[in-house]
């Protein structure tokens, strides 16, 4: 089973200005809550097909939990998306549309998590709760990063 939803805030800013600080992976690290690092590993150009390795932490796996991070969708200004795997399996997808909106842009993520398994799995109903209010908080601060460039 997998669960998803939608997040949306509205920033103060052009759709190409809120493109270029997201569509680096290397550059989430600036407004997530929980301390991480992700490396290009990948040659040329961001875009489609990319890869990054992510290591951060995640809940029951530490600090310095590994994650393989491919871009699938890489429209400057518009779409963009990845998929980050766990090497244990789970595979999240994340997606951002922008959309010009009252002088900035609207963005919406959309992020889908598979069921953990195990006992996570049983209280997934109470964690995805707090998994939603994180990518909030981190969708709230990446609001306040692009509005701050002052672009």
């Amino acid at each position: 089973m997998t669960a998803g939803t939608i997040w949306t805030t509205h920033i103060k800013a052009s759709p190409e200005a809120v493109f270029e600080v997201l569509g680096d992976v290397q550059n989430h690290s600036k407004w997530s809550d929980k301390s991480f690092t992700a490396t290009k590993t990948s040659e040329g150009p961001i875009g489609v097909g990319t890869t990054y390795d992510s290591r951060g932490w995640l809940p029951g796996k530490g600090k310095e939990h590994l994650n393989h991070v491919t871009i699938t969708t890489y429209e400057p200004g518009r779409r963009f998306a990845f998929d980050a795997v766990d090497p244990d399996g789970p595979v999240v997808h994340s997606e951002y549309v922008l959309t010009p909106e009252d002088g900035g842009t609207k963005v919406d993520r959309t992020q889908s998590f598979p069921k953990p398994p195990g006992v996570q799995g049983v209280l997934w109903p109470v964690l995805f709760l707090l998994v939603k209010k994180a990518v909030q908080k981190n969708l709230d601060s990446f609001k306040t990063v692009v509005e701050s460039k002052g672009a």
